[in-house]
């Protein structure tokens, strides 16, 4: 069992050094620095949050998604066919994305997020585990405007095969452990067999890697029986968001393995360390399953100082439960 983070980390905290991201995309606004300049910014902030993960003590880690504009927008913008709309709210979040608009046919033309992978790869020791993570077809389709497909089902299978080729693009840079993000799956159930048809998609050139579908925001009890058709090594859970998610893992034997969101990332209200200690005892159906603690989606919902502090807490939960299986 590993220490994880789900995505994102937040990129600008409230001293003057930690808002210099946020200075540079005004500079480059204002065209006052280069896209080169402001990728050199972007980098240095990736190793401070890259730093800031292992300093916590988190095992496997993320390069923090310091480029990506919004949880869509990054992915979406380099998909052929694809334009970009205004401003939408992310789920119930007070958060936004800008919208993808589907104008023509999608398609993959070029790597996306391997230059983010690889110089995230450079950046952490190889004691260190970066795991590389892309939105679920069936959530971008959902979330996006459809202008061109007269059938919901071409566009997600049409973007699967295009995130299939950026998946086996990661996997070829040297990604080992891949996450896709669903959380609009549990929202839908009727559409599940859509979903995993999609998912087969985008895993089926995938030869090395361990792959996880992560879903947030919301309970998975109507999904729960079909998880075992899902092609994927283990599921991610939002323990914060749902009590029902809870009361499914002490009472049911889960079909594949855990990764569990065992601190609400939208919420600075600390969790009691020996409440939730008591919680992962009261799992025992599934002990064996859980391979990562983590928090509940991604922390960019929080302010800088609380992201950190509860990744502080997930590590030492980890690294206690880790002693008490091997004693």
């Amino acid at each position: 069992m590993k220490s994880s983070v789900v995505g994102s980390f937040p990129k600008i905290g409230d001293s003057y050094q930690k808002q210099k991201l946020r200075r540079g995309f005004e500079s480059y606004q204002q065209q006052k620095i280069s896209e080169e300049e402001l990728q050199k910014i972007q980098d240095e902030v990736t190793r401070e949050v890259i730093e800031t993960q292992i300093k916590a003590g988190i095992e496997v880690i993320t390069d923090g998604q310091v480029r990506w504009e919004d949880p869509l927008v990054s992915p979406a913008r380099k998909l052929s066919g694809i334009s970009i709309n205004g401003l939408l709210r992310f789920f119930d979040n007070n958060v936004y994305y800008r919208q993808p608009v589907i104008e023509s046919a999608v398609g993959w033309s070029e790597p996306i997020l391997v230059r983010d992978f690889q110089f995230a790869l450079k950046s952490a020791p190889k004691t260190i585990q970066i795991k590389a993570v892309l939105p679920g077809p069936y959530t971008l389709a959902r979330l996006c405007k459809n202008r061109h497909y007269s059938k919901q089902e071409d566009l997600v299978l049409d973007l699967a095969r295009a995130l299939a080729r950026e998946a086996r693009a990661l996997e070829d840079a040297g990604a080992r452990l891949l996450q896709f993000d669903e959380p609009s799956l549990p929202f839908y159930p009727e559409d599940f067999k859509l979903a995993a048809k999609a998912l087969e998609i985008c895993v089926t050139p995938l030869a090395h890697s361990t792959i996880y579908l992560y879903t947030y925001f919301s309970g998975i009890s109507k999904i729960f029986d079909q998880l075992s058709t899902l092609p994927v090594h283990g599921i991610g859970v939002d323990l914060a968001s749902s009590r029902e998610n809870i009361q499914l893992i002490q009472e049911k034997r889960f079909p594949k393995d855990l990764a569990l969101g065992l601190v609400d990332a939208r919420n600075t209200k600390m969790e009691k360390e020996e409440e939730l200690r008591n919680l992962l005892e009261s799992f025992e159906k599934n002990a064996d399953h859980i391979q990562f603690l983590n928090p509940s989606c991604g922390l960019e919902f929080l302010p800088y100082d609380s992201a950190l502090e509860k990744l502080n807490l997930v590590s030492g939960l980890t690294k206690d439960l880790a002693l008490r299986r091997h004693s």
